[in-house]
């Protein structure tokens, strides 16, 4: 799709580049928001956090794991922060 001379100009092309990475992004952060909802579930089952936070089969692959817990970071921080103060 993207080699096809088809565009009529760069401001086409880079336009449906914007369009689908737009997409990609919006994409990957509704399987993260997915991921924290599963993590939360599973801590409100009194799961301890580090055990909570393992792979979501249901979501992402091991190999999406490492990237997606970095993405998550700051947000799994502070969510163990408020565990530990409880």
């Amino acid at each position: 799709m993207l080699n096809n001379k088809s565009f009529k100009s760069h401001r086409e092309f880079f336009s449906l580049i914007y369009r689908l990475e737009s997409k990609r992004i919006i994409a990957k952060q509704i399987q993260i928001a997915l991921i924290l909802g599963k993590i939360l579930e599973r801590c409100s089952c009194s799961i301890p956090l580090n055990i909570a936070s393992r792979l979501v089969e249901e979501y992402e692959t091991k190999d999406e794991m490492l990237l997606n817990r970095i993405i998550m970071s700051r947000y799994l921080r502070a969510l163990n922060e408020s565990f530990e103060k409880k």
